[in-house]
């Protein structure tokens, strides 16, 4: 869905220099975006022109966002955390990462049950082996198919869905 505002800052640059000859409309509504999303290309290519569209509260807003930690997006740094490349492997894992986000997902899904059933929940990692390592992780964990769960997959496979 970020493939629009590629778009659109990609039209921006490029017309920039043509603005005598041409008459740009860009988009400013987005339908699709929380608004913690869209902040930042607003800011930055947009003068902070961007605005929500109708609904897109009500569509993206959960109960579980009060909690910092669940909010729409969350990043986490992990200072413990060793990035390894295990031997015959190509990719990167940090282990501790992994033992992390399932401690926080055991948290989540205590407190909101109903998001165990159903792919409410996304994982992003930059690399295939990490990936692969929180599918086997989720699998031991909790008994069942990581798939069952949660969508778990490195950013280029993420911005497909």
């Amino acid at each position: 869905m970020l493939l629009s505002s590629v778009i659109y800052f990609n039209l921006r640059s490029v017309f920039s220099q043509s603005q005598n000859f041409l008459t740009l409309f860009l988009c400013n509504f987005y339908y699709i975006m929380i608004k913690q999303i869209r902040s930042f290309p607003s800011m930055e290519f947009y003068d902070n022109s961007l605005e929500d569209g109708e609904g897109v509260k009500i569509q993206t807003e959960r109960d579980w966002h009060r909690y910092r930690c669940f909010g729409p997006f969350s990043f986490f740094d992990i200072h413990e955390g060793k990035e390894a490349k295990p031997s015959g492997s190509g990719s990167w894992v940090n282990v501790e990462e992994v033992d992390f986000v399932l401690l926080l997902y055991q948290k989540l899904v205590s407190l909101y049950p109903t998001l165990k059933s159903g792919n409410q929940v996304a994982i992003i990692s930059p690399y295939s082996g990490q990936v692969n390592l929180f599918k086997q992780r989720f699998e031991e964990t909790f008994g069942v198919s990581a798939e069952k769960l949660v969508d778990i997959c490195t950013i280029d496979g993420c911005q497909v869905n």
